[in-house]
């Protein structure tokens, strides 16, 4: 067992490395493949167009963040193979470092990931607030409203938020069903809230929050991506143990 023990550390390790360079080279032209989506992806339509530039570029820096993980893994993997085979400390030793670099990159990409939900929904929740006192903060939420055909933050789910939210100039035309214009301006104009019913509402002002659109929507980006990382995350650790026992071996 003392010599069949570091012919299968080999082995292992040598696999391992195996998986990260084809793994590398899938990340690579998959993220290659993205930055290119995602320039036909703002042309398809106002909504995707809207979403790109809520993110805040959060989404080219997760590709721009998996280029350098996939380049790196590349790398590793061929760092790896000569250390597998060339029973020198120093080629695992830098081994080891890289591959924790490596980790430290996925762990960063991980969390502009999972922040990558809350960016769009953070900088609506700010022009919300500055909408009566700026007018790039107006005509951004009235953009919004109009793609998303949405209207305050948050769903409403009464007559006295919306009377409260029109008290306030929050709600305007903007939340506005598209195939009620009139009927909705005039109902604004009038705040006739005690002749009408909230179920008599249904079709005339938008009632649907924008929050919930843009975090069903950016999750869902975020959802397909995380997972990428988490693997990657898992290779880079079991490198990482390998080598190290590696190293203890040599």
């Amino acid at each position: 067992m003392e010599f069949r023990f570091p012919k299968i550390l080999r082995l292992t390790f040598l696999g391992v490395n195996v998986v990260l360079m084809l793994t590398g080279m899938a990340l690579l032209a998959f993220s290659a493949c993205s930055i290119v989506k995602r320039q036909e992806f703002r042309k398809e339509s106002e909504t995707n167009k809207l979403m790109v530039d809520l993110d805040n570029n959060a989404s080219l820096k997760m590709l721009v963040m998996a280029t350098l993980i996939s380049i790196l893994l590349i790398f590793l993997s061929f760092f790896g193979f000569c250390g597998a085979f060339g029973d020198k400390i120093c080629l695992v030793s830098y081994y080891l470092v890289f591959a924790s670099l490596n980790l430290a990159l996925v762990i960063v990409g991980g969390i502009i990931v999972l922040r990558f939900s809350k960016i769009p929904q953070d900088l609506l929740s700010e022009h919300m607030a500055d909408y009566n006192n700026n007018q790039t903060s107006k005509d951004l939420v009235d953009k919004i409203r109009a793609t998303l055909g949405c209207c305050l933050v948050h769903r409403m789910n009464n007559l006295e938020e919306l009377k409260y939210a029109t008290e306030n100039q929050i709600v305007t035309a903007s939340c506005c069903d598209s195939h009620q214009q009139e009927k909705c301006r005039q109902f604004l104009r009038d705040q006739s809230f005690q002749l009408m019913r909230w179920e008599d509402l249904n079709g005339i002002v938008v009632t649907e929050g924008c929050i919930p659109q843009i975090a069903d929507m950016s999750e869902r980006v975020s959802g397909f991506t995380l997972p990428f990382f988490i693997l990657i995350g898992c290779l880079d650790l079991s490198a990482i143990l390998l080598s190290t026992a590696l190293c203890c071996r040599i």
